[in-house]
């Protein structure tokens, strides 16, 4: 039974299978009539789903290969064409419709040599020259015309007005760039093959040759309707779209392209392009970017992204992108003045004049942005940049603001022309009052004080209720040392008007005399009129350093965070409060430019300095200096770090520097001499001294040099005629010891000790100082003051070795032996390795007669010189002769060489000595 019944079952399976193969050839041709009948109706979806059905049902069905292939190719999805129309191609189906639209996929695809490959066998006219077609357009796009030509010349044979012929005969006159023909040729070539996309295509390319963006935008518009799959087209409209203005067309097709390719460089170019004309720099930059990096390295690309960076204040890229443009800019062209400004924003001025190229030429229309750009080399130190770019404006004599604006360039500048540019400034417009308190500063200046009040009295006649005029006059009193009229002209200027500067000019004159509560009830009258003016703000703080003032000041930065003077002030009150860590940190939100004030990086530098980090000080004076290398400060002040550190040839190196920024500063030159002096380098010192003395006006500078000059070139006589007036003009710790120094060479040692003891009466305790007058007591062998200086060395530095010893043996030789050891054993606890300090204990020791204790010291004291010193090695020798060691006294004794005749006879003594 159960056989039965398996054969029963097999039949119905059997049955079953057969109507089923039946059913599906049914099925698929079914699916392949749906589909002809949706694509005449312009059904495309459906009619793709119908042969991706037929195609399921029957994988091999070639028919409908080529039919889905057909489609995707009508897309201008060319991978997808070519993978159907493949299959269909090895199934042998209708070659001569399935090789011309393989050939066209193939080109599509760029996969050329797929192209070249196609096999003609079994194609005849029409279906044969479109393969042909797209065989010629590869080679004419490999650059093989030899071969593009022969194979011309055979569809030409076959059928000359074809339109395939037409077309192929049009893209190889292109390539022989001549643009009408090849246009003719594919207009002729539409004609006859009506919507052919490469026809289309190649007149969008042609119109966009010939500037002709209308036309070229409406065919790739044309081609895009016909192949909406090639994005390439949609790229080139979006460009041409932009080239001929359209903006917001082409940024519409670059956003299509940009959603499927974030990184394609084409559309970030047209994205970038469009975002910079409508001024959005953050989109612009960042698109041109991306294209950049994507390799289109198109100049006006280039040009985009250095626009961009430079209103974003992205200042480096700006020289990036726009200083490799710079030989092919015109001397106008703004992006040349955006370079400019970025270039003084990097401390790069040097540069600047090669960046604006011919200024004369452009200066004359560009009045305002040469002004502007004068200031701000200025403000960064360029003088001598400044001063050439202003020479070079043309200022309208008739017009009273800018002779204003040239008169006070000119005056920051210290230009004689300053003046006459004021002068006729307020000519043209006499009530142009900014110009005539400029020339009224210049004439107090220069000591021309009538001039100056002619306009003060000018001033309170024309404006009687003003307290113009009574301010200026209190200047210039002020000036000439008038205090008292000063005061009185303030006084009736703020009973005019409250104003600031009659306030603050009060109270700087209250201070002179010491009345505190005047001045800080002052200082709180110009805070009611002005409460957030910066000088106002300091000189209350520098008052009153209370917790309550400092928390009102950081309220007011709470509310202005980026007010970097009142965040300065803040951290200078924290600095005098020795809060020095918190000072810094209050500032270390600041990044610094090329604007940032002075101020900044000297507080940073006082406190690092504080710190006694001084790692810290010269990073931080790098810095300052590779901001603005045109400051002088931060040059001085490294070199001063250079010094200390006796690094003097690093020192002159940033000096040196700094000179070639700065050709005529004398400043920086007369720290080159005094560096060099210190150096003592006399023939360099002497060469740049030569160089720049005439120059010299301050009359104690010139002393000082010249006399520190003297004093290397051994001429003490003119040594001490120099500096002594210098020292009596500022006695300071250095100037009393380059006197003193003087005094010695010139063999007037009493001079110099009578010098320093009143220098050390009158002025402060300084070790120097009290140790070379000490010295001199002993070469005068003075003992008795000698021991005076020592023992008030010690009193004021404890630790002082060289004090403590020298006071431990000056007390030695007078019999204070219990003196003497307690300065001794001080020492010794100090500096237990120092040969010459346990030479002393040793001697004390001997002398209060421990002599076991004192043999024991002396024999160390030997050992740590190496027996080298004489007086060393003879105290040694009466130690071991005190303590019966003559063998070891003998032996110590024939090694001593090169005695001095006091050695000498010294040592002839202890040789009898041992041979008694």
């Amino acid at each position: 039974m159960m056989i039965k019944s398996t054969k029963q079952q097999l039949i119905v399976l059997t049955l079953v299978t057969a109507i089923s193969a039946c059913s599906q050839q049914e099925s698929a041709q079914t699916y392949i009539s749906q589909a002809k009948s949706a694509l005449a109706e312009q059904n495309i979806q459906s009619s793709v789903i119908a042969l991706k059905n037929a195609i399921q049902v029957e994988p091999s069905n070639a028919e409908a290969r080529f039919l889905l292939g057909e489609i995707y190719l009508s897309q201008g999805n060319a991978l997808s064409a070519i993978k159907e129309l493949s299959i269909a191609d090895r199934s042998k189906y209708l070659p001569e419709k399935v090789r011309p639209l393989l050939s066209r996929a193939h080109y599509l695809a760029e996969e050329y040599d797929a192209v070249l490959d196609i096999s003609e066998e079994g194609l005849q006219a029409n279906s044969l020259l479109s393969s042909q077609l797209y065989k010629a357009l590869v080679l004419v796009q490999q650059s093989k015309k030899d071969e593009a030509l022969k194979l011309l010349l055979t569809m030409k044979q076959a059928a000359e007005n074809n339109g395939y012929t037409l077309l192929a005969d049009a893209f190889f006159q292109l390539s022989n760039q001549d643009v009408d023909l090849a246009k003719q040729l594919a207009e002729e070539a539409l004609s006859k093959i009506p919507s052919q996309p490469e026809a289309i295509l190649l007149l969008a390319n042609i119109a966009s040759i010939n500037e002709d963006y209308i036309a070229a935008a409406d065919n790739y518009r044309k081609y895009l309707a016909l192949q909406h799959m090639q994005r390439t087209s949609e790229l080139l409209l979006a460009n041409v779209l932009l080239k001929g203005g359209e903006l917001e067309q082409a940024e519409k097709h670059a956003d299509n392209i940009l959603k499927l390719i974030p990184n394609q460089p084409l559309a970030n170019y047209v994205k970038a392009m469009v975002r910079v004309q409508n001024a959005d720099y953050e989109l612009a930059h960042r698109h041109a970017e991306l294209a950049l990096n994507n390799k289109f390295n198109q100049p006006n690309l280039k040009l985009v992204a250095g626009v961009s960076a430079f209103y974003l204040k992205k200042h480096e890229q700006v020289l990036n992108y726009i200083q490799p443009l710079l030989n092919y800019l015109p001397a106008e062209h703004f992006a040349r003045k955006m370079l400019v400004v970025s270039q003084i924003e990097l401390g790069i001025i040097e540069d600047v004049t090669n960046t604006l190229g011919n200024i004369e030429g452009d200066a004359s229309g560009n009045k305002e942005f040469y002004s502007t750009l004068s200031y701000k080399l200025l403000k960064a130190g360029a003088l001598e940049e400044a001063k050439k770019v202003l020479d070079t404006v043309d200022v309208d004599e008739q017009s009273a603001p800018q002779l204003l604006k040239d008169g006070m360039l000119k005056l920051m500048l210290n230009d004689e022309g300053a003046l006459n540019s004021l002068e006729k400034a307020v000519e043209l417009d006499p009530q142009l009052a900014q110009a005539e308190l400029a020339i009224a500063y210049t004439a107090v200046n220069a000591g021309n004080f009538p001039k100056a009040d002619a306009i003060a009295h000018k001033w309170q006649k024309n404006n009687p209720d003003k307290p113009d005029g009574y301010n200026l006059a209190a200047a210039i009193a002020i000036k000439q040392d008038k205090k008292l009229v000063a005061k009185k002209l303030l006084e009736q200027s703020n009973s005019k008007e409250k104003n600031v500067y009659a306030l603050m000019m009060l109270a700087q004159l209250a201070q002179e005399v010491g009345d505190k509560a005047q001045v800080k009830d002052l200082i709180k009258q110009a805070k009611v009129i002005e409460p957030n003016n910066v000088r106002v703000l300091r000189a209350d703080i520098q008052l009153d350093e209370t917790e309550t003032a400092l928390n009102e000041l950081r309220e007011k930065i709470k509310h202005s965070p980026k007010n970097i003077s009142l965040k300065l002030i803040y951290a200078e009150a924290l600095m005098r409060l020795k809060k020095v860590d918190e000072a810094l940190n209050s500032i270390s939100d600041i990044e610094p430019t090329i604007d940032t004030p002075k101020f900044y990086w000297q507080l940073k530098v006082a406190g690092n300095r504080f710190n006694n980090n001084l790692n810290l000080v010269q990073k931080t004076l790098k810095g300052w200096r590779d901001i603005n290398p045109y400051h002088i400060e931060p040059i001085i002040y490294l070199a001063e770090v250079y010094v200390a550190k006796k690094d003097y040839d690093n020192a002159i190196r940033v000096i040196d520097e700094g000179i070639t920024k700065h050709k005529n500063n004398l400043t920086l030159k007369l720290v080159k001499t005094e560096v060099l002096l210190n150096k003592q380098d006399v023939s360099a010192a002497n060469i740049l001294w030569s160089e720049i003395e005439q120059r010299v006006a301050d009359g104690y500078t010139k002393s000082g040099l010249k006399g520190r000059l003297a004093l290397l070139n051994k001429d003490f006589k003119i040594a001490r005629k120099e500096l002594a007036p210098v020292y009596r003009n500022q006695p300071t710790v250095r100037n009393v010891l380059l006197l003193s120094s003087a005094l010695i060479g010139d063999d007037s040692k009493p001079e110099s000790i009578t010098l320093l003891n009143q220098h050390l009466r009158q002025q402060s305790y300084h070790p120097q100082v009290a140790s070379l007058l000490g010295t001199l007591y002993l070469e005068a062998s003075d003992g008795p003051n000698a021991l005076n200086v020592y023992e008030s060395m010690t009193k004021q530095q404890p630790d002082n070795v060289v004090a403590l010893n020298n006071a431990a043996w000056l007390n030695m030789e007078k019999g204070e032996l219990v003196k003497a050891k307690r300065f001794a054993e001080r020492a010794i606890e100090l500096a237990p390795e120092i040969p010459n300090v346990v030479d002393t204990y040793g001697k004390i020791l001997l002398k209060a007669g421990d002599n076991r204790m004192a043999l024991t010291q002396a024999a160390k004291a030997y050992e740590l010189s190496n027996g080298v010193d004489v007086d060393i090695a003879l105290n040694y020798v009466e130690i071991l002769i005190v303590n019966k060691r003559k063998n070891k006294a003998s032996q110590v004794l024939g090694a001593i060489k090169n005695p001095n005749k006091n050695q000498e006879q010294r040592r002839i003594a202890l040789e009898k000595e041992l041979a008694s």
